[in-house]
């Protein structure tokens, strides 16, 4: 107030801040702004002038009475944009000044209260299909434009084009300037209406920075801001990669319109001064000499001409074409002097012209050139004035509430970029997917602001701390996503379309999953934050080729837990992880290859032990649960279990139930188990099948050897001695009996002479459950030898006519001749001549090798490689 009532001692001080607000308003009202900060400036300057004319009551000082100003004109736009954005989170309410002032007049003013339609003015959803619709045309003309300059660049481009080049750049540097504004001015609105409703939800009461931001910001506008960021951000960088193309032609453009003017209409002023001995033309010849750029035949003084020229002699002007911009004196200097020439329709009388000193087209065409100079600055100088305004530091930046709570810092779950980086990673909504990293630039806008506006190295570091956390956990979301996502997109195509049709309706629509965009972020090998290139396809390859070690350990981990009838589930997982890393490795080159990390997570690498995971809980199932416990049906050709089991009970562990680690969501998960009961309770041939390809026909003689091995130890150790015994309790004679005793008569004489061996009571419980054990294992060997045959027969089918050489062969040869050639080599010898020449003609004509897609399905064999069980 003390500088208040100093300026007031001021005579005429209310003149000059008249003329200052009437400015201001003239300029707001007539968009000469280009820049937020500009626009946000004129609105703060017209508040601060108002206050300073009002004076004290009983003074002639009376902003609301004062004839120099219309205040109904100041109160519609300050109704219209009642807060700006000041600094950071500060804000300024343009008319609580003036409500607070002693003389303030509410009829005067027309009422204090806020319409509705206010509020939804600063909403930025409001406003995004219009901003959607303007970034859609915009960028299509700026395209066009663009390839245009490319062709017309080799050649001097013509004058009129490169007038309508900075046009459209002027065109697009405002549109960013009006979405930037809309940005500020919605957080400006967040921070002055702090949510405070009650949160029942919560067990403590939130902070006044979490009213203002957490809470004052729904899921809807986190969105809306983001995709206000990304378009905002990608048109800036569209605009300053093409700026070494563009400033030439904008610079070339303003020269010329500017010496057109000068060697053109403001030389007729100066003839049309110079005859009448007009004062203005000294003025005239200023501005000739500040701006003005001449050929070596002509000057600033040279302009009256001896001899007037007719029509026929008239010619155009000559002057020198540059494509070098004025500088910012240059332009100052040229539009003071142009304003000194209109000044007296602001000033009147006080003015230094008057319109009889030039004119009436003369005036027009100065008022239109000084119209026209108020963006030659921002034109000239667009990559500066794009990076200035598309600076969302201000997002970032808490002081305020820092100093109200009297705390170091805030959580990163408070941090404005953060909240809206996370919310578009948990709505998983495809088209804002590739805009989750534009959030993050903000923390470049506020770090470069701490080093090079505010020289605060503290800033900077709190900013680069706070950056590290948040980059870690959006790879780490970012990755799990992409993960389920991909997971959930293999499973899908696994999954039977007869299947799909059989589900309940709803749940079928789920099934299949929906577009995604990933692959924008996946293609990321260079993303500058605080000055660094990260490359975002490494982190996310590290990162997931972690998560493919974790659900291959959580499959077998399954498999383990669960009875050998899970060999299809185990089988199919495996399946759909090698197709989930195919698609991976189009976009992630860097991932590890599938065989090495499944040898690894499956321990089949180790120089400990020939017995990977897989294979050594099989060989524990068939020893320990199928040999024992199941009985074998030939004519379903399955073991099932019993109702009575004599063998003892396996304890088994839980296994896991998380969507990732399974199928990738709950629908899929459902559909999954509903499609493996029917290989649950029993272990058939398509049990032996699944069991053959995850073993494999290198592995197969290892699994034979184990079986037999165990048969063999019980043999010799249990059966054995019970031999003896029953080999001893055997009566002297079994000879048949006579043909009249009949069939009850044949049983009741063998059930007489060996009621000791069947009252025997190990020979039920040990005698009968081993033989019944080595029956298992010879049907479980058949079982596996006709899948071994089938899978044979179809990688033969795959194959024929692609060169290969002969079926799969898991033994020597015995018939093996003395080159190491076997009999069935010998067989399929012309076979393979023939299927030769057919694989050089496929390869010359570039066909697709269907060799590769049955190999996915099943290995090709190699038959010049002979496998022995002594090799294991």
């Amino acid at each position: 107030m003390g500088m208040k009532d100093e300026l007031h001692k001021v005579n005429g001080f209310d003149d000059i801040m008249s003329q200052v607000a009437n400015c201001c308003a003239s300029w707001l009202e007539g968009e000469r702004h280009v820049l937020p900060s500009e626009r946000h400036c004129l609105l703060r300057v017209m508040s601060y002038s108002l206050f300073l004319m009002d004076g004290q009551p009983g003074t002639p000082h009376n902003v609301f009475r004062s004839k120099k100003i219309k205040i109904e004109r100041f109160a519609r736009l300050f109704k219209k944009t009642p807060i700006v954005p000041l600094y950071g989170d500060m804000q300024v309410t343009l008319d609580a000044n003036l409500v607070s002032s002693p003389n303030f007049d509410e009829k005067a003013w027309g009422g204090t209260e806020r319409d509705a339609k206010v509020a939804k003015e600063y909403e930025l959803l409001s406003h995004m299909s219009s901003i959607r619709e303007q970034h859609t045309s915009y960028i299509a003309r700026f395209s066009a434009m663009l390839d245009e300059v490319r062709l017309l660049q080799r050649n001097a481009i013509p004058e009129a084009y490169a007038r309508e080049v900075s046009d459209v750049l002027l065109e697009g540097v405002r549109f960013l300037g009006s979405w930037c504004d809309r940005v500020l001015l919605q957080s400006a609105w967040k921070y002055a209406h702090p949510n405070h409703a009650p949160q029942p939800d919560r067990p403590t009461e939130p902070s006044a920075y979490e009213c203002a931001v957490v809470l004052n910001y729904s899921k809807q506008e986190c969105l809306y801001l983001a995709e206000a960021l990304g378009i905002i951000k990608g048109l800036a960088s569209k605009i300053l990669a093409a700026a070494p193309l563009l400033r030439p032609v904008v610079s070339g453009a303003v020269h010329h319109e500017v010496q057109t003017f000068v060697q053109g209409p403001v030389k007729e002023m100066l003839q049309n001064a110079h005859k009448k001995k007009r004062a203005i033309k000294k003025d005239l010849l200023r501005l000739r000499t500040v701006v003005g750029d001449w050929s070596p035949s002509e000057g600033p003084n040279e302009f009256i001409e001896t001899k007037k020229k007719s029509k026929k002699e008239e010619t155009a002007i000559e002057f020198p074409r540059r494509t070098v911009g004025f500088s910012e004196t240059q332009l100052v200097l040229m539009r003071n002097i142009l304003y000194s020439f209109i000044a007296f329709r602001t000033h009147g009388k006080k003015a230094e012209y008057s319109d009889k000193d030039l004119s009436k087209g003369a005036l027009q065409q100065v008022e239109e050139m000084y119209e026209r100079s108020s963006v030659f600055e921002p034109l000239l100088n667009f990559a500066d004035v794009i990076a200035q305004m598309t600076d969302f530091g201000d997002l970032w930046y808490r002081e305020f509430y820092l100093e109200l709570e009297a705390k170091l810092q805030f959580p990163i779950a408070l941090s404005l970029p953060w909240i809206v980086t996370n919310t578009i990673l948990e709505s998983r909504s495809p088209s804002m997917m590739e805009l989750v990293l534009y959030p993050l630039d903000i923390y470049n806008d506020a770090a470069n602001r701490a080093l090079r506006c505010l020289d605060c190295r503290y800033l900077f570091t709190e900013i680069e701390a706070e950056v590290n956390l948040c980059f870690d956990q959006l790879v780490y979301k970012l990755s799990d996503q992409i993960y389920g996502h991909y997971k959930t997109v293999a499973s899908s195509i696994f999954l039977e379309e007869t299947l799909k049709g059989t589900m309940e309706m709803g749940t079928a629509a789920r099934l299949n999953p929906r577009q995604s965009r990933y692959g924008v972020l996946l293609r990321q090998r260079h993303v500058d934050i605080l000055g660094r290139s990260i490359d975002l396809n490494m982190l996310l390859s590290e990162r997931i080729n972690n998560i493919l070690r974790k659900n291959i350990s959580a499959a077998i981990d399954r498999f383990e837990n669960n009875d050998l009838s899970s060999v299809i589930e185990l089988e199919t997982q495996l399946r759909i992880l090698r197709l989930m890393h195919s698609l991976l490795s189009e976009e992630l080159p860097l991932l590890d290859p599938f065989d090495s990390v499944f040898n690894e997570v499956n321990k089949s690498v180790s120089v400990l032990s020939y017995h990977s995971r897989i294979m050594f809980h099989v060989i524990l199932e068939l020893t320990t649960d199928l040999f024992v416990n199941f009985v074998y049906n030939a004519v379903t050709e399955r073991f099932v279990r019993p109702l009575i089991s004599f063998g003892d009970q396996i304890e088994r562990g839980q296994t896991t139930r998380a969507p990732n680690m399974l199928y990738g969501t709950r629908a899929l998960n459902a559909a999954y188990a509903k499609y493996f009961e029917r290989y649950s309770g029993f272990v058939g041939v398509e049990h032996a099948r699944a069991l053959f390809h995850l073993v494999g026909p290198i592995s197969m003689p290892l699994l034979l050897e184990e079986c037999v091995s165990h048969n063999h130890l019980k043999l010799q150790t249990v059966l054995s001695p019970y031999f003896d015994e029953l080999m001893n309790a055997m009566p002297p004679s079994s000879k048949l009996p006579l043909y009249e005793y009949g069939t009850k008569g044949g049983i009741g004489l063998f059930s007489g002479k060996l009621v000791d061996l069947i009252n025997y009571p190990p020979l039920q419980q040990d005698v009968f459950q081993h033989f019944k054990e080595f029956g298992n294992a010879l049907a479980f060997f058949s079982l596996l030898d006709g899948a071994v045959m089938q899978c044979s027969s179809a990688s033969m089918c795959f194959a024929n006519g692609l060169g290969w050489g002969g079926p799969e062969q898991f033994f020597a040869s015995k018939e093996a001749g003395p080159a190491g050639e076997s009999a069935l080599e010998k067989r399929v010898a012309a076979f393979a001549a023939n299927a030769h020449v057919l694989k050089e003609a496929a390869a010359a004509a570039a066909l697709p090798s269907a060799a590769a897609a049955a190999g996915a399905l099943y290995p090709l064999p190699n038959t010049h490689q002979a496998l022995t069980p002594s090799t294991h």
